[in-house]
């Protein structure tokens, strides 16, 4: 890897790639399918264990029956077009029908959740960038330490609000009153 990063002095001189560069570079076929600009580096998307597509499916069920579908619709795994960013969350919930994003990727959403099995690091810094982009709430969820953490109250500076939710209690969305989840339900 390139460790000549590590050095502050050399992150001063590296230029970011911007949204539009990352997504002609995707339509070109120059970079690989399996890759997230996230605020101006190309990030290689893990591989996904058991564990990590059990709860996208899980969670994708639990948000699908509180939603009203003529008002929200949920996008598993696809990119969000954000200032300086385009992450894939494992699940946005987006304002709108899915044919109103045909010629454009979303640039917020309602809700976010992001299964965190092995990308912590990133999905902490995918807050931030969540937050900035007006996502109401994000849902950061750590099966591996047996809690859901929610993030609320965005703005430029990060979120306001974070809570921390242990697995064995409900997870209550501020943004969808009807949407709660135990996460100890769904771990084995």
């Amino acid at each position: 890897m390139l460790t000549i990063l590590d050095e502050p002095e050399m992150r001063l001189h590296a230029l970011p790639l911007s949204v539009s560069s990352y997504e002609k570079m995707g339509e070109l076929g120059l970079i690989e399918e399996k890759t997230e600009l996230i605020r101006g580096v190309i990030f290689e998307k893990m591989s996904k264990s058991p564990l990590h597509s059990g709860l996208v499916r899980a969670f994708l069920r639990a948000l699908q029956a509180v939603l009203e579908p003529d008002r929200y619709f949920v996008s598993p795994e696809q990119p969000m077009r954000l200032s300086d960013s385009c992450p894939e969350p494992d699940l946005a919930v987006i304002s709108g029908q899915e044919g109103d994003f045909m010629l454009r990727h979303p640039e917020s959403a309602r809700l976010v959740v992001e299964i965190s099995i092995s990308t912590e690091v990133l999905d902490r810094e995918k807050a931030n960038l969540y937050a900035e982009a007006g996502v109401g709430e994000y849902w950061l969820v750590l099966p591996e330490k047996k809690r859901i953490e929610r993030f609320n109250a965005p703005g430029p500076g990060g979120y306001a609000e974070h809570l921390i939710i242990p697995a064995d209690e409900s997870c209550e969305s501020i943004v969808f009153s009807d949407l709660r989840i135990r996460l100890a339900d769904w771990l084995v």
